[in-house]
């Protein structure tokens, strides 16, 4: 039978993480058919019947949510004080905002513009209500707020959602949508680069010189290599520079050398502020970051030590650090603030640049100031130094019967919906839960989730409390049975993978990524498809299988072990390629040319992402096998001993 649905009871627990409890078959699994039976007659409409099973579930926990799909199935009959009183009733519930969105999209529809100010008088915060709140507030008669709102919504580099369409329509016909208004959009629009509505915003303009600047900005759109010209044939007004600027930005990206031989003149010609113009220079600056021409990286350097940051100088580190250049290292590394200088990370990168040029006993000395934290630089300051790695902990809050008492309600439903097999709603229910709860309860409900083997929600708790020190908490030993067979059968170090899943997912088994990376592993479908084929997998059934966790370990686990091979067991490597994918690794290992350490290597990776990605993994490995009793080192003498 193909994997369609997951499977209930242990293993739904299992999914996530979470123990669940068998339950007497009396009431509760009356109530749970009773329950499912009452949602599919709203879904067919059939209220009579519904309502009698209904009635039979005021003592089960998740009945407030049947009320819910009720109301929401007949929201345009409602009034805002049906509403308000719903949502009264029902403060515990994480319904709010979503009922209130879904009750104002309604009015917005149906044109219901006193009852829309009546329940939301101020404004919203999504773009199409919005639009909907504007609307109203012009047929109410408050011209100047909705004028106002109108401009507002109008200037913007994208286009805009059709609920503005009144409201655009009634604003154009008071006059109100100017030329130069229309201008200004256009400009925006040429920064987002999002040309296709340039024709849609021409025809609106009616006077010839708003329809020359229009043609301006469509032809430099078109031919950027007009850009010098028109700005010596053009007087500086408050439009050329405008268009210059974006212009010049847009240059910085494409063709960074000619930015640079253009833009004096530019500047000069069209009155650029020193603001105005050292923002261009970062902007070309960051695009030559990288360069290989000697005079695009003097250029480059020239222009770092007149207007240093922070963030650039730090890049500009790397470049050094990926040529293995440590007196450049050193040099920029004078250019950080205090505050950036004096950093774990850049008080390791002086201690190793003392150590290279021969000053071991001050670098060792600066190397045991960093020692005893929670952080990567202060590990690998130990595992240089041969001292034992040491951090401070916290232990976890014991007494949690007050937060029992407090919220029976909210955590018998995030029971049940557990049982039920509804994990998305009972994340929900958690995450709304920590938002109200005080800093205080919201540990004691960690050390709850952890005393059920929520792992996922322990982890959200230690996030929203910031319970950095609570490492039992913030690393769960959750799906041991999986992990302990896959590494067993793969050769793989069970805590990397039980690291790799904690940084993807924090042990989400239904995780979803916004580019569709699915599961405890995260895994791309087309990751798992060729993984699958190549291993020969036949469980893996498409992408829902995904967030079944015996598919996704073995998938996810396969993988890895394919990058471990690729690498000779190297875990940077094979993390990187994980994270970055394999062609980017090829690529940073081509430009350091083995001419780097692993520190080095790990520093000199260009994504942030994937850097912190690396290090993350690495220390999560750390508090594992602190957790787990088990010997490990941080990096192994194969990967210390490598040129990279």
């Amino acid at each position: 039978m193909k994997y369609t649905q997951y499977k209930l009871g242990m293993m739904t627990a299992l999914c996530i993480g979470m123990n669940v409890q068998v339950v007497d078959a009396s009431p509760v699994d009356t109530w749970r058919a009773q329950y499912q039976e009452a949602k599919t007659l709203l879904n067919e409409k059939k209220y009579d019947e519904y309502k009698k099973v209904r009635a039979e579930l005021d003592g089960y926990s998740l009945a407030p949510y049947l009320d819910y799909r009720e109301l929401r199935m007949d929201l345009s009959s409602k009034t805002p004080d049906d509403i308000r009183l719903f949502k009264h009733n029902h403060q515990s519930l994480p319904i709010g905002n979503s009922l209130s969105y879904q009750y104002l999209v309604i009015l917005g529809l149906n044109e219901r513009w006193a009852e829309f100010i009546d329940y939301f008088p101020n404004e919203p915060s999504s773009k199409n209500l919005q639009c909907y709140y504007y609307q109203a507030k012009n047929k109410l008669g408050d011209k100047a707020t909705a004028w106002k709102g109108a401009e507002q919504l109008w200037l913007t580099g994208s286009s805009v959602t059709y609920e503005c369409d009144d409201l655009f329509q009634d604003w154009a016909e008071a006059g109100k949508l100017s030329d130069d208004l229309i201008i200004e959009r256009m400009l925006l629009v040429y920064k987002a680069r999002n040309n296709n509505l340039f024709s849609y915003l021409e025809k609106m303009l009616k006077a010839d010189a708003a329809k020359e600047k229009a043609q301006h900005i469509v032809t430099l759109f078109n031919d950027p290599d007009l850009l010098e010209s028109f700005s010596k044939s053009n007087k500086k007004t408050e439009f050329s520079k405008q268009l210059t600027l974006i212009s010049m930005e847009r240059e910085a990206r494409k063709n960074p050398k000619k930015a640079i031989e253009i833009l004096p003149d530019i500047a000069k010609k069209q009155l650029f502020t020193q603001e105005e113009l050292v923002q261009v220079k970062r902007r070309i600056v960051s695009s030559i970051m990288s360069t290989e021409s000697a005079e695009l990286a003097q250029w480059r350097d020239k222009e770092l030590a007149a207007n240093p940051e922070d963030s650039f100088i730090e890049r500009r580190i790397r470049v050094a650090i990926r040529a293995a250049d440590w007196d450049d290292v050193s040099n920029w590394i004078e250019y950080l603030t205090p505050t950036a200088k004096n950093s774990l990370r850049w008080q390791f990168w002086t201690a190793q640049i003392e150590s290279k040029e021969g000053e071991q006993d001050k670098a060792d000395a600066r190397l045991k100031k960093l020692l005893g934290q929670r952080n990567f630089y202060s590990v690998a300051a130990a595992n240089i130094l041969g001292e034992p790695i040491q951090y401070p902990m916290n232990t976890a809050p014991r007494n949690i019967k007050p937060i029992k008492d407090k919220y029976s309600v909210e955590l018998a439903r995030i029971k049940e919906l557990i049982a039920i097999d509804e994990i998305p709603t009972a994340k929900s229910e958690w995450e709304y839960l920590l938002n109200r709860a005080s800093k205080t309860e919201v540990k004691e409900l960690a050390s709850y989730a952890a005393q059920h083997r929520w792992h996922h929600f322990t982890v959200l708790a230690t996030i929203k409390g910031r319970m950095w020190g609570y490492l039992s908490l913030r690393f769960p030993i959750a799906h041991q049975w999986w992990f302990n067979h896959y590494s067993k059968e793969l050769g793989l170090d069970k805590v990397t993978l039980m690291s790799l899943s904690r940084q993807e997912s924090a042990l989400y088994a239904e995780a979803q990524s916004p580019v569709g990376a699915r599961g405890l592993m995260q895994i791309m479908p087309a990751t798992a498809k060729y993984t699958a084929k190549k291993i020969d997998y036949d469980k893996y059934e498409g992408v829902d299988s995904l967030n079944d966790v015996d598919v996704n370990i073995h998938i996810g686990s396969n993988y890895l072990k394919g990058l471990l091979d690729d690498y000779d067991g190297n875990r940077i490597f094979a993390l990187a390629g994980y994270n970055a994918g394999p062609h980017r690794v090829k690529r940073w290992r081509a430009v350091s040319d083995e001419k780097l350490d692993a520190y080095a290597f790990i520093e000199a990776i260009p994504f942030k992402e994937t850097r912190g990605y690396v290090q993350n993994i690495l220390m999560f490995e750390t508090y594992y096998r602190s957790l787990l009793g088990e010997k490990g080192a941080f990096l192994s003498e194969k990967e210390l001993n490598l040129k990279y």
